[in-house]
């Protein structure tokens, strides 16, 4: 999950842990700071489209 700030380095504690922006952006997989990132006032989450799935191709039509 990518996040993105107002501030380029803003910084957010996680279980007392110091986590930092870097130019504004921070990406993570991790639930607890996933969770904090959402409630942070200055801070949206950036969602990343998924690939759309490859549609199959339909046999050739028999004439």
């Amino acid at each position: 999950m990518e996040f993105k700030s107002n501030y380029k380095k803003l910084g957010f504690y996680v279980n007392g842990e110091l986590k930092r922006f870097l130019d504004g952006r921070f990406v993570t997989e991790d639930k607890q700071t996933i969770e904090v990132l959402d409630n942070l006032s200055d801070v949206q989450r950036v969602d990343v489209p998924e690939e759309e799935p490859r549609k199959k191709k339909k046999p050739a039509s028999e004439k």
